[in-house]
C-alpha cells in the first residue's frame, strides 16, 4: 500500500482544522504576538560594571613600572613564606571551584 501526501482527503482535514483553530480561539489570519524582554535594573547595572571592565587595560603599567623600578635598583625582595601561601590559597581555590 503506498501512502501519497496528507491533501487526499480535504473534507476531513478541513474540517479537523477549523475545530482545532475553534478550540484554540486562534485563526488563520492572527498574526503571532511580538515577543518582548524586559531587563531588571539590577541586570542592567551588572552590564555598565562589566562594560568598564572590559574596557580596564589587562596589564597595570603603573604596577609594572614601579615593580621594573624596585628589581633594577635592588630593592625588590619577596618573602618566600608569603609566595608559598599565595600558591596554597591558589590551588585550593582551583580545587574548590
Amino acid at each position: 500500500m503506498k501512502i501519497q501526501g496528507n491533501n487526499q482527503l480535504p473534507e476531513v482535514r478541513e474540517p479537523n482544522l477549523r475545530q482545532a483553530e475553534e478550540k484554540s480561539g486562534t485563526e488563520k489570519t492572527s498574526l503571532p504576538q511580538d515577543d518582548s524582554v524586559r531587563i531588571s535594573s539590577g541586570a542592567k547595572e551588572a552590564q555598565k560594571i562589566m562594560a568598564e571592565v572590559e574596557k580596564a587595560p589587562d596589564i597595570r603599567e603603573d604596577k609594572v613600572r614601579e615593580l621594573k623600578t624596585a628589581i633594577d635598583a635592588g630593592t625588590y625582595n619577596v618573602s618566600g613564606e608569603a609566595v608559598a601561601e599565595k600558591m596554597i590559597k591558589e590551588f585550593m581555590l582551583g580545587t574548590i571551584i
